[in-house]
C-alpha cells in the first residue's frame, strides 16, 4: 500500500501512517511541489520499512539528484517561510469559512490542504467556474468527489487573492 502525504506539510501536520512503517506491506511518499513550491524540481521522499527501502534501492535509476538539486532542497527544507505560508493558508481557510460558509447559499468543506473545496445550492459549479473566470479567478471543478457529489476548489495562501474571491462570490447572481 503506499500513501501520499504530500498535502501535510501544507498545514504543518505530522505524519499519519509513521506509526505503520513496521507494516510489510506499506510505502510512505511526498513531494516538496506542494508545500515548498518546488514541482519543477522533481523531488519528493519515500519512507517505509528496511525490507522495501532495500528492494527499492535496486530499483534505482542511473541518475539520482543533481548537487543542484540537493543545494536546492537543503535551502528549501531549512526555510523558515514555509510557517508564515501555513498561517496564511489556515488564515485563508478560516475567513472563506467565517464569511461564506452557510451564507448565501454556500458551503465551505475544509480540506486540511493547501485549497478548498465550495458549492452553492443556488448555483451549480460550472456557472460559478465561468462566473469566477469573467472575474479573472480561476478555480477547478471536481466532478466526482466521493460522497459529497460536484464542488469547486480555490487555492489557498495568498490574502490578496482570498479577499477578491470572497468579494466576487459574494456577488454571484
Amino acid at each position: 500500500m503506499i500513501v501520499d502525504e504530500t498535502y501535510l506539510e501544507t498545514r504543518n501536520y505530522k505524519w499519519t501512517a509513521k506509526k505503520y512503517l513496521s507494516c510489510n506491506n506499506l510505502i510512505i511518499v511526498s513531494s516538496f511541489s506542494k508545500a515548498h513550491g518546488i514541482a519543477g524540481l522533481r523531488a519528493g521522499l519515500i519512507v517505509s520499512n528496511s525490507k522495501n527501502i532495500k528492494i527499492l534501492n535496486s530499483l534505482l535509476p542511473m541518475h539520482e539528484i543533481t548537487s543542484f538539486t540537493n543545494y536546492l532542497l537543503n535551502k528549501v527544507i531549512n526555510d523558515e517561510s514555509l510557517n508564515l505560508f501555513r498561517d496564511q493558508i489556515n488564515e485563508d481557510e478560516n475567513l472563506l469559512f467565517e464569511i461564506l460558509n452557510e451564507k448565501k447559499g454556500f458551503k465551505i468543506l475544509r480540506t486540511n490542504t493547501n485549497f478548498v473545496l465550495f458549492k452553492n445550492q443556488d448555483f451549480n459549479c460550472k456557472y460559478i467556474h465561468d462566473f469566477l473566470l469573467d472575474n479573472r479567478i480561476k478555480v477547478k471543478i471536481h466532478k466526482t468527489v466521493p460522497f459529497f457529489g460536484e464542488w469547486c476548489s480555490a487555492s489557498l495562501g495568498n490574502k490578496t487573492n482570498t479577499y477578491n474571491l470572497i468579494k466576487v462570490l459574494s456577488s454571484i447572481n
